[in-house]
């Protein structure tokens, strides 16, 4: 009863030319079928591609907050060699004693330790150095140096600046005499330990004005970002990231960019990577979701039957008209002359049947 009304109700609602064609009702089911794979794959592809894109974000994010703090390891490791090396009674004696002093220690340091400093905090002149004496007055002549720079046992860290294409930073510490110590740092070791997520990613360390301190990039250290990305670095959340951005200092493409500050420094690392690579897994889901809906398409479409010519289809019709009549005339003489021949049998054999005898019973023994 059921089915009965269903297809009633099928037959008023398609067309006539559906209901009586079984090619059209295949087609329109195939229709429907790819209809069906199609609204499942979009709805698949959405909260598959939202749910890799959110986490995507969420590890660029970690890895930028990793480095930050592998970053500040780094920074605190020179925190605390600066402090020490200033620290020592050689500063009070003679400038001579003070240079050995300096390029004994400056032998036993790491490489990317670069050069030691003994300066006069009011003036800035160089008492005893490990590199050329203008070098060294070429340092306390950058704006950042000051009679007053530090109180106490704090260690100062100046911002980034360049030298024979070397990003470097200074550790400035008091020495016993009140006079300055300066350690001088480059900083590519640390930024070449930066991670990159992807191949086409790079790493910056920003300074508190928006300024790229240094880069695992060529040619970008110093170059500013523009205010929106230093705003969203500099003055908002400690941790986040923004979804597109481009730079004069790259080519055109958009990257995502994820960022973190260093605990115990005015810095920030920013971890920039390609949208083109950042969310290379929802492409290849989505390419795959659209084979997926084109291969049931192409499947589903009912090849239409070739039409031919009105007079091909009559020169082929009346030869099988002919033959069919042919056929049934020929066979209708048979089945008469088989009737006839059997009616004959049938009498013959009725007239020459010789009625059978009834068997006597035999009466039961005594």
């Amino acid at each position: 009863m059921g089915s009965t009304s269903l297809e009633r109700l099928l037959r008023r609602i398609s067309p006539d030319a559906v209901t009586r064609s079984y090619l059209a009702k295949f087609a329109v089911v195939m229709l429907v079928v790819v209809a069906a794979i199609g609204a499942v794959g979009a709805v698949t592809y959405a909260q598959t591609t939202d749910h890799l894109e959110s986490n995507a974000q969420d590890d660029y994010t970690a890895v930028a907050e990793l480095s930050a703090t592998e970053f500040d390891v780094w920074a605190g490791d020179h925190r605390a060699t600066a402090r020490n090396l200033a620290d020592n009674g050689a500063f009070a004696r003679d400038p001579e004693e003070a240079e050995a002093y300096l390029s004994s220690q400056l032998a036993w340091q790491a490489d990317d330790i670069v050069a030691l400093h003994y300066v006069d905090r009011e003036s800035g002149a160089s008492i005893a150095s490990t590199s050329d004496p203008e070098r060294a007055d070429a340092l306390t002549d950058r704006n950042w140096f000051d009679a007053d720079l530090l109180s106490g046992d704090d260690v100062y860290v100046s911002p980034t600046y360049e030298v024979d294409e070397e990003r470097r930073v200074a550790y400035v510490v008091q020495t016993p005499t009140r006079e300055y110590f300066v350690m001088e740092v480059d900083v590519a070791s640390a930024i070449g330990e930066f991670r990159q997520p992807t191949a086409g990613s790079f790493t910056t360390l920003v300074e508190g004005d928006g300024t790229i301190g240094a880069s695992d990039r060529d040619g970008i250290g110093g170059a500013a970002y523009d205010e929106e990305i230093r705003s969203a670095i500099v003055e908002g959340t400690s941790i986040g990231h923004v979804s597109a951005a481009s730079f004069e200092f790259t080519d055109e493409s958009e990257y995502f960019v994820a960022y973190a500050p260093v605990p115990s420094e005015s810095w920030y690392v920013a971890v920039h990577v390609p949208l083109s690579e950042a969310y290379a897994l929802s492409a290849d889901i989505a390419r795959n979701l659209l084979l997926i809906v084109g291969v049931a398409n192409s499947t589903g479409s009912p090849a239409r039957p070739t039409r031919s010519s009105p007079a091909t289809s009559m020169s082929r019709s009346k030869p099988i008209a002919a033959t069919s009549s042919a056929n049934c005339t020929a066979r209708s003489r048979r089945c008469e002359t088989r009737s006839a021949s059997r009616s004959n049998r049938r009498r013959r054999n009725g007239s020459e049947r010789r009625p059978l005898k009834p068997r006597a019973r035999r009466s039961p023994r005594a």
